[in-house]
C-alpha cells in the first residue's frame, strides 16, 4: 500500500486545479500567484521511493483517487516507472514528455507541462536522496572487519559483515510504513492511533495487501493500476 498524498486545491481567480508546490509557481491556467503553498514535492518522492522498495518498481499494485493530490501522485508514478524501463538512454525529462504528450487532455492541457515540472522535481529529489546516502568502499568495509577481528579474536566473521541491500531496504520501507499512516492519523485523524504499536501496524499493513493480492488471484483478475487510479482509458485524464 503506497502513501497518498490527500490534497486539494483550486485557483481563487480562474477555478483551475493545480498544485502550488513551490515559491512563485504560478496557476499554469491563467498565471495568478497564489500564497498557498503545498509540501508535495518531498511527499511525493517518499512515496514513489516507498514503492519502489517494496515492489521493486514506481507503480503500485493498486491505487484509488479520491482527491487531485493522489491523481497527480500516480501520473507521476507512471512517468517514474516508464523512464525506469526506457532503454534508450534518453533524459527523464524527455521521456516524460513524450509521455505525456500522448494523453488526452481535454480541456485540461494546462497541466501537461505543470505536471511535467513537478516530475522533474520528484526525479531530482529521488536522485540527491540516493547520492547523500553514504556508501563504503570495498576497502573500508574490510578495515571495518580487520578492527573488530583486532578487537575481538573470536568473533565470528559473518557477525561483522554489513547488513545486506535487501534488510537495508525492508528495514526502510517499515520505517516509510509507519510514518506514513502516522501522518495519515495526524492529518485527517483516521487510521493508525498514536496508541497502536509499529509492529501492530506493519501487521495490519501486511495481512490486508495479501488478501487484495490473494482474492485477485483466486477470481483471476488483474488489479488494472490504469483503471484504478485514472478511472478513465490508459491515455487520457480527467478530474
Amino acid at each position: 500500500m503506497s502513501h497518498h498524498i490527500h490534497y486539494n486545491h483550486e485557483c481563487q481567480k480562474c477555478g483551475a486545479y493545480y498544485i502550488p508546490f513551490d515559491q512563485k509557481v504560478p496557476c499554469p491556467k491563467c498565471g495568478e500567484v497564489e500564497s498557498e503553498r503545498f509540501d508535495f514535492i518531498p511527499r511525493a518522492a517518499e512515496s514513489a521511493q516507498f514503492n519502489f522498495l517494496d515492489l521493486g518498481r514506481y507503480v503500485p499494485d493498486a491505487w484509488s483517487t479520491p482527491c487531485f493530490g493522489d491523481h497527480i501522485l500516480f501520473i507521476v508514478f507512471r512517468l517514474l516507472e516508464q523512464h525506469r524501463i526506457d532503454t534508450t538512454g534518453r533524459t527523464f525529462s524527455d521521456v516524460a514528455t513524450e509521455v505525456l504528450a500522448s494523453m488526452d487532455w481535454g480541456n485540461q492541457l494546462y497541466l501537461r507541462d505543470h505536471i511535467h515540472d513537478i516530475a522533474c522535481r520528484v526525479r531530482e529529489q529521488l536522485k540527491e536522496a540516493k547520492q547523500s546516502r553514504p556508501q563504503k568502499t570495498f576497502i573500508s568495509r574490510f578495515l571495518d572487519i580487520f578492527k573488530a577481528k583486532k578487537h575481538n579474536p573470536n568473533a565470528v566473521l559473518n557477525k561483522t559483515r554489513p547488513t545486506s541491500v535487501l534488510t537495508k531496504a525492508q528495514e526502510l520501507s517499515g520505517q516509510l510504513i509507519v510514518s506514513g499512516y502516522r501522518r495519515i492519523f495526524s492529518e485527517g485523524n483516521i487510521g493508525a492511533s498514536p496508541d497502536m504499536p509499529d509492529l501492530l501496524i506493519l501487521k495490519i499493513y501486511s495481512e490486508v495487501g495479501i488478501k487484495f493480492r490473494d482474492v485477485a488471484r483466486q477470481r483471476c483478475e488483474v488489479l488494472e493500476t490504469d483503471n484504478l487510479h485514472m478511472g478513465t482509458s490508459k491515455n487520457s485524464i480527467s478530474y
